[in-house]
């Protein structure tokens, strides 16, 4: 059998499965013997079951900003995936590799190049070479970008309309899918 120990303002504080009632212990009955303790109390000398307190529901502001941060959190992931293919260092300089580049593409042989100078060197590359290189590596990475930015965007206005929607869009913000549209249509 199972007894329950209840507070004097009727909570039940633990439940006990014995032979013979604890002191100051209240059958339980069987149709609540397998309801957490937390949920028994005792009213008028009955056990009941009570509903388990109702978390006070999330605002749709918190909601909406919960779900953009899931889509941020993938962007995030996706960029990175990206970008971290390249040592840090190596990333600081991709804005004087796309200047030099350019330079040597629109000036010349006349243009001043000294970071791409020493890297075309140690690579056995012609400046020309690699000039193209770095200039063709800028723009995938600009389309790949684009791409996650445009996405990581669009999610927010999805967002920003589900919450413009108000309690009708309650259900579709908290099961938002941050996971769509991320892969390139193909």
């Amino acid at each position: 059998m199972k007894y329950g120990v209840f507070s004097e303002a009727g909570q039940c504080l633990y439940l006990v499965a014995c032979a013979d009632a604890p002191l100051g212990g209240i059958a339980i009955p069987d149709a609540l013997d397998a309801v957490p303790s937390a949920l028994l109390w005792l009213l008028d000398g009955e056990v009941v079951q009570v509903e388990p307190p109702q978390e006070a529901p999330s605002s749709l502001k918190d909601l909406a900003d919960a779900a953009m941060a899931t889509v941020n959190a993938e962007y995030v992931v996706r960029m990175g995936a990206v970008a971290n293919a390249y040592p840090l260092h190596e990333r600081e300089s991709w804005p004087i590799q796309l200047a030099e580049a350019k330079d040597l593409m629109t000036v010349g042989d006349n243009a001043v190049t000294p970071w791409m100078d020493q890297c075309a060197l140690q690579r056995g590359l012609t400046r020309l070479e690699l000039a193209q290189r770095i200039v063709a590596k800028d723009t995938a990475y600009r389309q790949v970008s684009g791409f996650f930015s445009g996405v990581r965007q669009w999610h927010e206005d999805c967002i920003d309309l589900l919450l413009q929607q108000g309690e009708e869009a309650r259900a579709d913000l908290q099961a938002y899918d941050h996971l769509q549209g991320w892969e390139p249509a193909g």
